[in-house]
């Protein structure tokens, strides 16, 4: 604890967490990062690190979604691979489970798990690369007047910079020539790229690519570029292979739509309408296991499809928290940023819950933490200050919470106590 600057992520992130990962590297034979700063004088008792940290935990990767980054469609593919019931590619009769139809007498083969991916080549929908949605060119935002030049089109959708060298080079004739007057070519050329082989076989830059990129960060791209669901899919981003096979009624494009709260349901009533093998029910009790320690942290809202550079940084790190839960390893030191912020106080409960529970597993838990009641909970407490940059650096207290309460030197403990308010705005 300590006020905003007064050195506890220094000590937390930049010591405990930096030299417990550089002799668990050492231990297992790996030659860690030398640096020339020397951050202590002694450092003794310990252990591996993990650490999350609010600044370093943003997704980029519009692939990276809840279902992956929690392994939970890795788990429904295969229980859809193994389980599911499959309707027959040339009638549309459910086939049984010799996989001949009855009705036309066509036989179907059982379909891998990578069928069921969005992110494999075998299981994605071709026409949206396993997105699920479908972008296109606005040109009336995107061109706005007739007479717009292609410098002024690039400037007017934010890229110019990106787009510079293609100016310069390629596209130097038209550089100032009003885009509707450049030649086909060349428009097509700005606008959806060209095949290039050199590194290797890929499509140049352009004005979609651009925009797509930009608009799947969540961007904003000024209406010049629209989202909508995939027309051959309909947004469930898996192949027509997969769509076909189905478990309680639903493929798992469907469910990937479902909320974890939803899904959790699903999986716990589907043993009564499906025959499943014991595999099959060993892989519905993985799924749940994982979705209720979801639901636990506050996170039954998402869906397996959320995109994780959606989610809140809060919403990252409790992601975090499950699936260390999940493994149950024990003797490690986990570091955590601010896990509380943005959540409402039941929120904070359950996710304080499952810190606990991190800690009866055997391992250290350390919080940067700013939160009343958390501070409350901990076993043990180091407060930084007295004040915040050259003001601060110093361990003012450490001990139990009645003790902070009661420092003399600690600005926070004389907040919580009371003896110090926060002045009302008038």
């Amino acid at each position: 604890t300590g006020v905003s600057g007064s050195g506890k992520s220094s000590l937390v992130f930049d010591i405990i967490f930096e030299e417990g990962k550089r002799q668990y590297l050492q231990s297992i034979g790996m030659i860690p990062a030398i640096t020339e700063e020397d951050k202590y004088d002694q450092l003794s008792g310990i252990g591996p690190a993990v650490a999350v940290q609010q600044a370093i935990i943003r997704q980029s990767n519009p692939r990276s979604v809840v279902g992956t980054k929690t392994k939970i469609l890795a788990y429904l593919g295969l229980l859809y691979a193994r389980e599911g019931r499959m309707a027959c590619s040339t009638c549309g009769t459910t086939v049984g489970e010799d996989l001949v139809c009855g009705g036309c007498g066509h036989v179907e083969e059982r379909l891998e798990a990578n069928y069921f991916s969005a992110n494999s080549p075998k299981g994605m929908c071709l026409q949206c690369e396993g997105r699920g949605v479908h972008f296109e060119l606005v040109m009336e935002k995107l061109i706005p007047e007739r007479k717009m030049t292609l410098t002024q089109v690039l400037v007017n959708a934010g890229v110019y910079s990106s787009f510079q060298h293609l100016i310069r080079g390629r596209l130097k004739p038209y550089a100032h020539t009003p885009y509707a007057q450049m030649p086909e070519e060349a428009r097509q050329h700005i606008l959806y790229g060209v095949e290039v082989q050199h590194p290797y076989p890929r499509r140049s830059l352009c004005l979609y690519t651009r925009l797509r990129s930009l608009l799947s960060r969540g961007e904003d791209v000024g209406g010049m570029m629209v989202m909508a669901p995939c027309p051959s899919c309909q947004g469930y981003r898996v192949g027509e292979e997969a769509r076909r096979v189905a478990l309680g009624g639903m493929h798992i494009g469907q469910i990937g739509h479902m909320t974890i709260v939803e899904l959790e349901d699903f999986l716990k009533d589907l043993p009564e309408c499906e025959n499943l093998s014991p595999m099959g029910h060993n892989l519905i009790r993985e799924v749940i296991q994982k979705t209720h320690y979801l639901v636990q942290v506050g996170l039954g809202h998402l869906t397996s499809y959320r995109q994780m550079p959606t989610l809140s940084g809060g919403e990252i790190q409790r992601i975090f928290l499950t699936s260390h839960l999940d493994s149950k390893m024990d003797s490690l030191i986990y570091v955590l940023d601010e896990p509380t912020v943005g959540l409402h106080e039941i929120e904070k409960g359950d996710l304080l819950e499952q810190v606990a529970a991190l800690r009866s597993l055997g391992n250290t838990v350390i919080v940067v933490e700013h939160d009343s009641n958390t501070i409350e909970q901990a076993q043990h407490v180091i407060d930084f200050g007295p004040l915040a940059g050259t003001g601060g650096g110093e361990i003012v207290y450490q001990g139990d919470y009645p003790g902070l309460l009661e420092s003399e030197v600690s600005v926070t403990g004389q907040y919580l106590s009371g003896k110090r308010s926060v002045p009302r705005k008038s």
